[in-house]
């Protein structure tokens, strides 16, 4: 599962256009202040753009846990699954 999630999320890490990048200072400062969790409502209710809300809960929490690591942060998918608390930490503080 992670090969196939880096392949879904590579082509989008740092493009632009119409999809903002997902790693690097631009996403931080887009994100800042706002929860792991916020993160993980906003892709459940987006990706696949073409029938959000498709995939499961732990492709969903991979997801997240691969941008967090991909912008510095480390968390592990389990870590999120098991610890509601986790979703909730601030990004960028």
């Amino acid at each position: 599962m992670r090969a196939d999630l880096q392949r879904l999320s590579l082509g989008y890490l740092s493009c632009g256009g119409q999809v903002p990048p997902m790693a690097g200072q631009s996403f931080m400062m887009g994100w800042e202040g706002r929860t792991a969790d916020d993160l993980f409502d906003r892709i459940r209710t987006s990706m696949p753009q073409t029938n959000p809300r498709r995939l499961s809960i732990d492709a969903y929490l991979d997801i997240v846990a691969f941008l967090l690591e991909s912008n510095g942060m480390s968390p592990e998918q389990e870590q999120l699954r098991n610890n509601s608390e986790a979703l909730k930490h601030t990004m960028g503080s």
